[in-house]
This record gives C-alpha cells, sequence and structure tokens, in this order.
C-alpha cells in the first residue's frame, strides 16, 4: 500500500539516503513487476543457469542503486560486498 512505501521511502529521502525527486509508489510497481516476473517466468526470461536467488538478489541491489543518493549507494556497496565476501568465506569453507 502507498503507507507500506511511505514507512520505507520517506525516512529514506529524509536521512540522506534515497533521492527525493522519485516517484516512489511506480518504482515499487516495476520493482514488484520485475520479481514477479522472475518468479513465475523464470524458465523464460533468465539466462541459462541463473539461480532466481541471483537474479532477485540483482534486481534488488541494482533497483535501490538507482534511486539512491551517493550515501545511500555507499551504503549499498558496503552492505554487497559484505556479503559478497561471506558468500565467498562460506564457499570456500564447503571445500
Amino acid at each position: 500500500t502507498l503507507e507500506d512505501v511511505n514507512l520505507i521511502t520517506t525516512p529514506g529521502v529524509e536521512d540522506g539516503y534515497l533521492l527525493s525527486n522519485i516517484n516512489y509508489d511506480l518504482a515499487i510497481a516495476v520493482l514488484s513487476y520485475s520479481i514477479f516476473g522472475i518468479i513465475s517466468k523464470q524458465n523464460h526470461i533468465l539466462p541459462h543457469n541463473v539461480p532466481e536467488v541471483d537474479a532477485f538478489r540483482y534486481v534488488i541491489t541494482y533497483f535501490f542503486r538507482g534511486v539512491a543518493t551517493d550515501k545511500g549507494i555507499k551504503l549499498i556497496d558496503e552492505y554487497t560486498n559484505k556479503i559478497q565476501n561471506k558468500l565467498k568465506t562460506n564457499s570456500e569453507e564447503e571445500r
């Protein structure tokens, strides 16, 4: 709902992490449509051997980078690097 979107985006804009000139209702609708497409039609839209979780992570990450300020992008990049390092460490430990 509109209230749910505002609960997330308003503090992000006020704190300087999200751009203020974005129609977040529309942006979240497009994001939702993209995620729905990945989930419901993964065999038709995803390249061969791309796991659904990787596509989902990619869409979410680059969506938020697209609506983020420089301050927000820095935070997103720090978080994604942390996650990638953790996944790499876990993968190496499994070997």
